[in-house]
């Protein structure tokens, strides 16, 4: 969680400093979606072993074992194995897109003018 955090508020601040959209409240919207792009890509694999530990039969559902069982299924092909982590990943950044996009936008546009409100205070 602290590695995605991390990315996250990471691309979303040096993003919204390019100014792409030209609008400063576009650029946040438009910062905050392509840093959730970024934290799927991490959360994506993370997730699918969560979710399989989760359906596996009691005793075999730590982390290392899902990882052994996917390289074996796979026959230690790095290709397949790589393809098989990112399972699901369209549905994931479609999520972490919107969600990011729409929670650092208005937590950028909000905090602006408590900002100001503050500072004057």
């Amino acid at each position: 969680q602290i590695i995605m955090n991390t990315v996250m508020f990471t691309i979303f601040h040096e993003m919204k400093s390019w100014k792409i959209m030209g609008n400063e409240n576009l650029s946040s919207f438009g910062a905050g979606l392509v840093s959730g792009f970024a934290t799927a890509v991490i959360s994506t694999p993370t997730d699918l072993i969560k979710i399989k530990a989760q359906l596996a039969p009691k005793g075999r559902s730590n982390s290392v074992d899902i990882v052994k069982t996917m390289l074996k299924q796979n026959h230690y092909s790095l290709g397949k194995n790589i393809r098989a982590l990112y399972r699901g990943n369209v549905t994931n950044l479609a999520r972490e897109g919107v969600f990011t996009m729409v929670y650092l936008g208005l937590y950028d546009y909000l905090k602006a003018p408590l900002e100001d409100h503050y500072k004057s205070a």
